[in-house]
């Protein structure tokens, strides 16, 4: 950290890449100070989450809790019980991922996999920021080189709603995941079609562009010009409405500005 505040000391430009064996190297202090002395510093941390699942038990949840200060809403003498549920890694890992971005003090993240070709489970490689851009740009690079990259999660927007991320579910059968592809682009262009229109229904008033972009930032694996895209497309289909700061509506076809407002049309198109 001295070093990096000697080369950058007015905007703490660094990048940390902290590779684990497993998952208890890195403390949360460890991470809280970096962000606190350098405030354009970025983080890549792997954890060994596939490890931490599978001989998880009451004594290695209180010794991880103490050695990495992550404080988890698992309460030991709940383990057992929980592992007796078909989906008891969907609880587990939500929880151990709810903890860790809570309390490193990172504003932005990406939560994707690393797949190893050998080896016995999956690793997070997280991205840790407090810039949306650059958390941005380590979505497109996931997207770019879509080789041993994989998410678990949905495709669009709360891709962590359905919980469970691993290479194995609870039946010990494999899980294809979400690879980055073509293909999975087309899926998750399609899946924010059908979320966007929901979304802008909770604010009446509607919301611009930056404000929805940020506010969803870490639920999607989709990167900033996808949704622009899939925003563009549903303003030229009429399903939702783009206007400027005078309220005035937008002809935007190409690029939408921060400052755009997002609203619904006052009368929607059905399709029987």
């Amino acid at each position: 950290m001295q070093r990096a505040h000697d080369r950058s000391p007015r905007s703490g430009r660094a990048l940390f890449v902290l590779d684990q064996y497993g998952y208890a190297a890195v403390p949360m202090h460890c991470l809280r100070n970096i962000f606190a002395k350098l405030k354009h510093a970025e983080v890549i941390l792997t954890f060994y989450i596939d490890t931490l699942l599978t001989y998880l038990d009451k004594k290695n949840l209180s010794n991880f809790e103490q050695t990495t200060g992550i404080s988890t809403s698992v309460c030991a003498a709940e383990i057992d019980e929980i592992k007796q549920s078909p989906r008891w890694r969907v609880h587990l890992q939500s929880s151990l991922y709810q903890s860790l971005t809570s309390q490193c003090s990172a504003q932005f993240y990406t939560p994707f996999f690393v797949r190893p070709e050998r080896g016995h489970g999956d690793f997070w490689l997280l991205h840790l920021s407090q810039h949306w851009k650059a958390r941005d740009v380590m979505a497109t690079t996931h997207w770019s080189h879509h080789n041993h990259f994989a998410h678990y999660g949905r495709a669009g927007f709360h891709m962590f709603s359905t919980g469970y991320i691993g290479k194995f579910d609870d039946e010990n059968k494999l899980q294809m995941g979400f690879d980055f592809s073509e293909v999975a682009a087309t899926v998750s262009k399609d899946t924010m079609m059908e979320q966007i229109p929901a979304m802008l229904f909770d604010g009446d008033e509607g919301m611009t562009f930056e404000q929805f972009f940020l506010k969803l930032i870490n639920t999607t694996p989709a990167t900033r010009s996808m949704v622009e895209a899939t925003l563009l497309e549903l303003h030229q289909s009429g399903e939702i409405r783009v206007v400027d700061e005078r309220g005035d509506a937008s002809k935007a076809r190409v690029n939408l500005k921060a400052a755009h407002i997002l609203q619904l049309p006052s009368q929607r198109s059905f399709l029987f």
